[in-house]
């Protein structure tokens, strides 16, 4: 069986790190990518299993980023995890994660292990 492909898009390098190395030991392929400008292109080119992605960036943040991933017929189809600031509340996360098409979201300071945890029982639901 093939590892399941996890992009992670965020502009900070040290969570760019820590999902990586928490993803990797896990026994994902990880695939990163510094910013939303970098992100789209690989999602398009890599098409990977799920996406991590964090709502608040610079430039072009994850809300727009996630909208422009499920406007793409080519990538639409990949469910994306945002990565939420503390300062919303749970209800505004949960609508903002619901309207831009996002399986889920995890508020910084996150638990890499958690997102771990999620990502293997969403695989498993889907292959029932």
């Amino acid at each position: 069986m093939s590892k399941k492909k996890v992009l992670v898009i965020d502009y900070q390098v040290s969570i760019l790190h820590i999902l990586r190395i928490t993803l990797e030991e896990a026994g994902f392929e990880v695939i990163t990518a510094n910013g939303s400008n970098i992100g789209i292109p690989k999602a398009q080119s890599y098409k990977p299993d799920i996406i991590i992605l964090n709502a608040h960036m610079p430039i072009l943040d994850g809300i727009e980023t996630c909208r422009r991933i499920k406007a793409d017929s080519n990538i639409k189809d990949i469910p994306v995890i945002l990565l939420m600031q503390k300062m919303q509340t749970e209800k505004e996360n949960k609508e903002k994660t619901k309207e831009v098409g996002a399986i889920a979201y995890f508020v910084k300071p996150f638990s890499p292990n958690k997102i771990i945890e999620f990502i293997n029982a969403f695989f498993w639901e889907a292959s029932d």
